[in-house]
C-alpha cells in the first residue's frame, strides 16, 4: 500500500513487475502467459520474483513462460521446451 498514491516513475522497477503479474491474475486465468518477467532484474530480484509468481499462481492454473534466464525457468517450471528458430529442440521434465 505504500505505493498506492505514487506515480509509476516513483515506484521501484521490481514492484512494477510484480504489479503486472497481479494485474494478469485478477481475471483468474487458467493459463498465465509471462514474457521475460525477469528482464531488468538482478539475480536476487529474479529469485524473489520467481517465488512471488509461484506463490500467487493458483493451483488450477498453468504457466507458459518465455524466458532466457535458466535460473527462473528452473525455479518456476516442471517442464521446459527449448526453442531454436521456432523449432522445439529439447524437452526437459
Amino acid at each position: 500500500m505504500q505505493y498506492l498514491h505514487k506515480f509509476p516513475t516513483d515506484v521501484p522497477f521490481q514492484v512494477l513487475k510484480k504489479f503486472e503479474v497481479i494485474r494478469a491474475l485478477t481475471v483468474s486465468p487458467k493459463i498465465l502467459f509471462l514474457d521475460e518477467p525477469s528482464a531488468g532484474l538482478t539475480n536476487p530480484e529474479l529469485v524473489e520474483m520467481s517465488n512471488f509468481i509461484k506463490n500467487k499462481l493458483p493451483a488450477n492454473s498453468s504457466l507458459i513462460l518465455v524466458e532466457h534466464r535458466e535460473e527462473m525457468m528452473k525455479l518456476l517450471t516442471s517442464r521446459t521446451f527449448k526453442l531454436e528458430q521456432g523449432i522445439i529442440t529439447q524437452i526437459v521434465d
